[in-house]
């Protein structure tokens, strides 16, 4: 069996598939409700991604608050010794945001499963559409909140242009030259440089991880460095949780979420842009 003290914070089904019989382990569904109710991991719980976020306009990304952050935790069971796992059916975003979440609260014994839950099935493994019992923790406390794993726009506005922070925007082309507009402006925050998510994915059919090689080059050809701070963001840190883990999973210490993301930076009219 892997040690779950140091498993990756992507990890294949393979590994996945060992680590069942864990006592230990948690394994959270964030897929679509109606294709759980049809098939799942064994013992895996599902939860709803508006736990997540705040959900308020416009930027919808933000932390929830600290008393839905405590029911999180309460309701997926989590205890210090735990080891989550956490899978979609979406392309990543949404798995990638709860391991980003619980990094963010201070808990790092957690991965996501890469290519979700479509890696899963291809490689044979059991699936199951008996639901799964939650184990609620007994108590639970408002969490601490800590930021070495999440930036906000007052961080990037002290930083801005700090040869020290790398700032990637995580969104498509279009969306980063402001072709596509999902906020009041388009553009992106000056002096960021873009990594569309899909690009560090095999393709639309399969969306597991580029091989290493490959996303070295691709990191290298945009002068990213892994001694740098590095901050990422999309519209409202869904795709940039996925590129947070990223990150980590290429050996980058620094990396932060910007909550907020386009979706806050965009609608603010203070803050700087560029097209």
């Amino acid at each position: 069996m892997p040690s779950s003290d140091h498993l990756p914070v992507f990890l294949n089904a393979c590994t996945l598939n060992k680590l069942l019989s864990d006592t230990q382990l948690i394994i959270v569904d964030l897929g679509r409700i109606d294709r759980y109710r049809k098939y799942h991991l064994p013992n895996a719980l599902w939860l709803d991604y508006a736990c997540l976020i705040s959900g308020e306009k416009p930027a919808t990304g933000l932390l929830p608050t600290n008393s839905a952050l405590a029911k999180l935790i309460h309701s997926i069971g989590l205890k210090p010794d735990s080891i989550v796992v956490a899978y979609d059916d979406l392309g990543g975003g949404a798995s990638a945001r709860l391991i980003w979440l619980l990094n963010v609260l201070g808990f790092y014994r957690a991965s996501s499963l890469d290519g979700g839950i479509q890696s899963w099935v291809e490689e044979g493994f059991k699936t199951t559409a008996d639901a799964c019992d939650r184990n609620p923790s007994e108590e639970y406390q408002l969490p601490t909140i800590y930021t070495d794993s999440l930036a906000t726009k007052e961080d990037i506005l002290d930083h801005l242009f700090d040869r020290n922070v790398q700032l990637v925007d995580c969104r498509s082309v279009d969306e980063f030259t402001g072709i596509k507009k999902l906020a009041n402006r388009g553009g992106h925050i000056p002096g960021a440089i873009n990594l569309d998510w899909n690009s560090t994915k095999i393709s639309d059919t399969n969306q597991r991880l580029k091989n290493q090689d490959t996303l070295i080059s691709m990191i290298s050809d945009r002068n990213l460095k892994p001694d740098l701070e590095t901050i990422v963001y999309c519209q409202t840190h869904h795709r940039s949780s996925y590129s947070y883990l990223l990150f980590k999973h290429l050996g980058f210490n620094r990396v932060r979420g910007y909550a907020g993301s386009w979706s806050e930076w965009g609608n603010d009219d203070i803050l700087p842009i560029t097209t």
